[in-house]
């Protein structure tokens, strides 16, 4: 029974956990040498270069989004390092749904963005600035772009999203 209440009620927190754990990294390891450093506390800048999607989702709080990622300076930044500050370099992000519709996401001042409207899948996105964008051709289902675009990079992401 004791086996039992721990897989029923410890588990699901662990999994729930998978989306923040610990503190904030060294911000002398950031290349912007700063960091979200009020946990869960809520915030259009919480949490920079997390999966955004699944853990409002798996956490039961926060916005539904279905589109949400982190643009960074650079492809290999720890989770918290804050990324590309959006609203002093003119970032955006344009999205273009599989009927051609597109739309720009504002990149906010540590590198989120993030949109609710509805997308029709699959998409492309591309990262703009005044010194021009940065493409991703391969069209998309999965708008969680951090799943994707870590640390390391996953399923043939080359790491972080990243400015031109």
């Amino acid at each position: 029974m004791e086996m039992r209440t721990f897989l029923l009620f410890v588990v699901p927190g662990l999994v729930l956990a998978a989306c923040y754990t610990g503190g904030p990294p060294d911000p002398s390891l950031c290349a912007t040498k700063a960091v979200w450093s009020h946990g869960d506390s809520e915030s259009p800048l919480m949490h920079p270069g997390w999966t955004c999607i699944d853990c409002h989702t798996s956490g039961g709080e926060g916005p539904r989004y279905t589109i949400a990622g982190t643009v960074f300076p650079k492809y290999n930044e720890l989770n918290d390092c804050n990324g590309s500050n959006g609203t002093t370099a003119g970032l955006s992000v344009v999205i273009t749904d599989k009927n051609g519709a597109s739309f720009s996401l504002p990149v906010n001042s540590v590198g989120n963005f993030f949109t609710r409207q509805a997308v029709a899948m699959p998409f492309t996105a591309k990262v703009v600035s005044p010194a021009g964008e940065l493409a991703m051709t391969t069209p998309q289902t999965n708008g969680d772009c951090n799943s994707c675009h870590a640390q390391v990079g996953n399923s043939g992401a080359p790491g972080r999203i990243v400015a031109p």
